[in-house]
């Protein structure tokens, strides 16, 4: 069992003072490394909204089943220093072959499962293929290539998924959270230098496409409801949306000034889920930008269109 519930200010204070400090040992290189059948159970905290809408921190339990853990010329210390505090930028020829199996990893009622992950090091590259689990039964595939060469460390990342069942990926809390039913089809090929959260994002480069192969239902969430709320609070006229068109057989009677919010409660906005018959989501990233190309999205009362940009 892993505990990592200690407080946050005592894990800053720690990490600070191993930033700083140096191990009694200048290099360890594993030259080979073989584990099999590790079971563990990790305890770590996570912030999460109660039903006062509050952010609370909860103690949530990470139960890992059958790990099989094998890696070749393995660097785990460089400089005096543990690999956590020098991967983003050493990564060069601290191993040769990495792989990771595992074959199910549980956080409530999310299962990840046959999680299967090898990287190979050569000729300055790292080429990790295959990276595949199973989401709640939903498999994902990717394929990453990590260019050691480049300054930052470049990577091509390409991510791909077909019949992804949205149900299946997001489970709800219970009867009256938000869920998704339907499934998705998609695929992202992406670059990006860094090896951490926040250089990654901030040099996404790329394209995205998804498209719905069947109608994607949102369980109790009501676009049109929202939708209307939101004017009711405003006072805008169609041209006023931006970059937001609302379009569809009531396109012409709200041209003409008819009240926005009156003729969405008539289409049956506040009644029941939202099914969108068809979604398109065709987006390019610049530089941690997401810039829409065409990104659409239909159900049996009306087609939204979005134009804009969204920075990550």
């Amino acid at each position: 069992n892993l505990d990592l519930t200690s407080q946050p200010e005592q894990q800053e204070s720690d990490s600070k003072s191993n930033s700083n400090s140096n191990l009694p040992l200048q290099s360890l290189v594993v030259n080979k490394l073989n584990i099999r059948n590790f079971n563990g159970d990790i305890l770590r905290l996570v912030e999460k909204i109660d039903a006062e809408g509050e952010t609370v921190s909860t103690k949530e339990s990470l139960i890992i089943t059958d790990i099989d853990l094998m890696a070749s010329n393995l660097s785990l210390i460089k400089n005096g220093q543990l690999i956590s505090q020098w991967y983003d930028s050493q990564l060069q020829n601290s191993f040769k072959t990495l792989e990771l199996t595992v074959a199910k990893a549980q956080q409530d009622e999310d299962v990840f499962s046959d999680i299967d992950i090898k990287a190979t090091q050569a000729n300055r590259k790292i080429a990790v293929n295959p990276l595949t689990v199973k989401v709640n039964d939903t498999k994902l595939d990717a394929d990453w290539v990590i260019d050691l060469s480049q300054p930052g460390y470049a990577s091509d990342f390409k991510f791909d998924f077909e019949n992804l069942e949205l149900s299946q990926l997001v489970r709800p809390d219970n009867e009256e959270s938000i869920a998704l039913r339907g499934k998705l089809s998609g695929l992202a090929d992406l670059t990006f230098t860094g090896l951490s959260a926040e250089k990654i994002f901030d040099s996404l480069n790329g394209e995205i496409l998804i498209a719905n192969t069947e109608p994607v239902q949102l369980i109790n969430l009501n676009v049109n409801k929202v939708l209307e709320r939101f004017l009711e609070s405003q006072e805008f006229g169609l041209l006023d949306i931006g970059g937001f068109v609302l379009a569809g057989p009531a396109g012409l009677l709200l041209s003409q000034g008819v009240s926005m919010q009156g003729v969405l409660s008539n289409l049956g906005a506040n009644k029941g889920n939202t099914m969108f018959g068809q979604i398109n989501i065709d987006m390019t990233i610049e530089n941690g930008v997401l810039k829409t190309r065409d990104v659409a999205a239909s159900t049996q009362y009306y087609r939204f269109a979005f134009d804009g940009n969204i920075d990550l």
